[in-house]
């Protein structure tokens, strides 16, 4: 059963903050109910990092989720401690307390008499303090999605959380060591990675790097390090000196506005999609890391190496993961070196989504041999994405512009054929040719007497236009020839036949036949889709299609004839007939009544009516208003007995059946006899 709406947008939210859903987990949605009716959704919170998660980011989830269109509320309370306790639901009061450390820090200080001196060990000196294993593990829980937790969530490994997820004490010991090896400058640190970016003294800076902070050889940029060298300096003050909460801080004139946490979410929502959608197997992971720190080589011989200490040999890994990521954009070769080794090195979107890997850690899938051949998904959203789709538009355009010229030589060859079948035809009448495969003279073209004495113009029937048609024109399955031609039949043919038994208009189709390609097939697109003609010319068949369909009506037309005949009534069809012979449609406006010649519509202007007016004169505009308003006169003929047969007419039996059709369907009618003279 899917979940309703209101509880995955919540549940999205608070997935986009970090926390994991289900049992055992940080939360889970479920509903209120009350006498067995349910009236409202609310959020289980499970652990106290989930409170404090939802704590600091209380006023943002009131805003996402109002914005996606179900709103919640979030209430935080403290009770006996500085431990919130978070409620989200989508119904009751709303509760937010201030934590009795904010509270107390809020209460005035008293004016001390003169500055309270410094103390020696707060003094800033130009050496860094050093980074406590205890304070990086305290920020961690106290808030893990703040900017200050920037390096620690691109450190930490999977291996070193526990099964909730969780970084384990080791992991905080490692990353300070780390961090406490590197250089607190930005030129210090840009030295050492070009110095050898593959030593174990930069594993900090191949996971803090991001894949938009490089240039187009996967190198970082200026800002990169600037960057690392504040979060590291960030990192190495004291716990006490950091406080819980800062107070929201006036805008400078002349400075960057803060940033949206809209945009946070929407930049963190985008990162768990990339995680989800790479589909990465851990050997293919772990392939992307080892280029990200520089360490995997292309030897002669196509032999791929990972080279963890410069000066040894390493040991071979398999080569079948290579061409995939290569081809999906995450790798990319470099040129051979002097001993003809080749450097494979980690693209924008390569270090990008290792970032995010390492970030949200999605389940590594399992695959085989074959499947990780396969090709991979590029990066949501990445480089290599956009170049595929600006590709794939690229060729579309192409494509259509091929068919589009396609079909105009397909229909310049249409004419041309249909031209010559006709002079070929009235040349053989004329000659009195009856062999198919003779050749017209060139340049011969019929004189007048040819055409009044063999009456060329008459001799086929109704003129037709073809239309071309393309596979997916009839859904399959279906009996048609995937290309060929389409024609309008005429309910009116053949010209022998009484009105009252003309069909409607219908569409037939003639197309070459799947059985051998010479022969030519007739069939009907809207009705039984019978077969009607076969020849071995196109005009060929559609003529005989048109002498069958013929014979056929005739024969209908002589069987309607016989049972009215049988019935008591007129053999020639129903005596009555009312003619629509003329209809206006008049504008009303309170200043004027003019006839509507047509109308501009609009989606959000009122509609345009063009029009003249009833005596003539130039045309004028009258707009759409509530005082406006159309009224449509028709006007129409009676027959009964008359001689004529018109094609389109409602048709009866009884002269009070006519005349209830001719008063309630038209606005004015005359008898056949009686028509007014102009």
């Amino acid at each position: 059963m899917a979940a309703a709406p209101h509880s995955a947008a919540i549940a999205r939210i608070l997935r986009g903050l970090g926390l994991t859903q289900g049992k055992g987990r940080d939360f889970r949605v479920t509903g209120d109910y009350r006498n067995g009716e349910r009236i409202g959704t609310f959020v289980v919170v499970l652990t106290r990092h989930a409170d404090e998660v939802i704590a600091d980011h209380a006023d943002e989830i009131e805003r996402l989720s109002a914005d996606s269109g179900w709103p919640f509320r979030v209430s935080v309370r403290y009770h006996k401690g500085e431990r919130p306790m978070a409620t989200v639901a989508n119904y009751g009061g709303r509760i937010r307390e201030e934590p009795p450390a904010r509270a107390e820090a809020d209460e005035p200080a008293p004016m001390a008499a003169e500055a309270a001196p410094v103390e020696p060990e707060r003094q800033e000196t130009d050496e860094r303090p050093a980074i406590v294993p205890a304070a990086l593990q305290w920020l961690w829980a106290d808030d893990h999605s703040a900017p200050v937790c920037s390096p620690l969530r691109d450190m930490i490994r999977s291996s070193e959380c526990d099964k909730y997820g969780r970084p384990t004490r080791a992991a905080f010991q490692r990353i300070a060591a780390e961090l406490n090896a590197l250089p607190a400058e930005p030129a210090a640190l840009a030295q050492l990675w070009a110095d050898d970016h593959s030593a174990p003294v930069c594993s900090p800076l191949r996971d803090m790097i991001r894949g938009d902070e490089c240039d187009g050889d996967g190198n970082p940029i200026p800002a990169a390090f600037e960057r690392i060298a504040a979060e590291v300096r960030a990192l190495a003050f004291p716990v006490a000196d950091r406080p819980r909460a800062l107070p929201p801080a006036e805008p400078v004139a002349g400075e960057a506005p803060a940033p949206n946490p809209f945009d946070r979410a929407a930049e963190r929502m985008l990162h768990q999609e990339q995680a989800k959608a790479l589909g990465w197997s851990t050997g293919q992971a772990d392939m992307v890391a080892a280029a990200a720190a520089g360490q995997l080589y292309r030897d002669f011989g196509a032999v791929l190496r990972v080279v963890p200490v410069p000066g040894h040999p390493g040991w071979v890994t398999s080569m079948h993961r290579l061409g995939p990521l290569v081809e999906a954009g995450f790798l990319a070769i470099g040129e051979p070196d002097a001993t003809g080794r080749r450097a494979v090195r980690v693209t924008v979107d390569g270090r990008q989504a290792l970032t995010v890997w390492k970030r949200w850690r999605p389940q590594p899938v399992a695959k085989t041999h074959n499947q990780e051949v396969e090709r991979i998904r590029p990066l949501l959203g990445g480089q290599q994405a956009r170049r595929l789709a600006e590709r794939a538009r690229e060729e579309e355009r192409q494509r259509r512009q091929g068919q589009t010229e396609f079909w105009k030589a397909m229909q310049a060859l249409h004419a041309w054929e249909v031209r010559e079948d006709r002079m070929w035809a009235a040349w053989a009448k004329v000659h009195g040719i009856r062999f198919r495969f003779s050749r017209r003279t060139a340049g011969w073209v019929p004189t007048a007497e040819e055409i009044a004495e063999h009456q060329l113009d008459d001799d086929f029937p109704p003129d037709v236009h073809l239309a071309v048609y393309g596979p997916g024109r009839f859904p399959d399955p279906h009996p048609f020839g995937e290309h060929g031609y389409l024609f309008t039949l005429p309910g009116a043919w053949p010209d022998d036949t009484p009105a009252h038994t003309n069909p409607a208009d219908s569409e037939m189709a003639v197309y070459l036949t799947g059985d051998d390609g010479g022969a030519w097939e007739v069939r009907d697109v809207n009705g039984a889709r019978r077969v009607w003609a076969t020849a071995g010319s196109r005009r060929e068949a559609i003529g005989l299609a048109f002498l069958e369909i013929a014979r056929k009506r005739r024969i209908q037309a002589a069987q309607i004839a016989a049972k009215r005949e049988v019935a008591g009534l007129n053999p020639d069809g129903p005596p009555y007939a009312v003619e629509t012979t003329n209809s206006v449609t008049l504008v009303i406006a309170p200043g004027a009544i003019a006839v509507l010649q047509r109308i501009d519509a609009a989606a959000d202007t009122p509609a345009r009516y063009h029009v003249l007016d009833v005596d003539g004169g130039d045309p004028y505009v009258i707009r759409e208003d509530d005082s406006v308003k159309l009224h449509t006169v028709t006007t129409g003929v009676l027959h009964h007995a008359c001689g004529h047969d018109p094609r389109d007419a409602a048709r009866f039996e009884t002269e009070s059946a006519a005349l209830i059709y001719a008063q309630h369907g038209l606005w004015w009618h005359w008898p056949c006899d009686q028509l007014p003279t102009t």
